[in-house]
């Protein structure tokens, strides 16, 4: 296994003075399909606080979903709505990956790598 090209993105940073969740999103794809490792992290958090509201700032980013070519050439999805966050994810035949970004009565911004890796 060997690493032989990396590809790093970002998220600007945001900022979101209000308790409602601000998501961006960024889809990445990949032709010819790939295998990669891929993670993403905070790179700055300044969370805030409403009284009024009983709230305090949060920011998450992860992986929110994937597509990829399962052994019969078929394209597959896992989407990660309504679980736990991934941070970073290892995919063979890889199609596209989707990042997310949410803050909530916060300064937050994220950085992230792919690891393009030859088998």
């Amino acid at each position: 296994m060997q690493v032989y090209y990396l590809q790093r993105f970002w998220f600007f940073n945001v900022y979101n003075n209000t308790a409602q969740v601000q998501t961006s999103r960024y889809t990445m794809v990949f032709d010819p399909p790939a295998t990669v490792k891929g993670q993403i992290f905070l790179n700055i958090l300044s969370p805030g606080i409403s009284f009024d509201q009983n709230a305090v700032g949060i920011a998450v980013a992860c992986v929110k979903k994937y597509t990829y070519l399962d052994g019969n050439g078929q394209e597959q999805t896992v989407d990660y709505t309504g679980q736990d966050p991934f941070g970073s994810i290892y995919v063979t035949n890889i199609t596209s990956v989707t990042w997310e970004l949410a803050v909530t009565l916060a300064w937050a911004g994220a950085h992230g790598m792919i690891y393009y890796i030859e088998e």
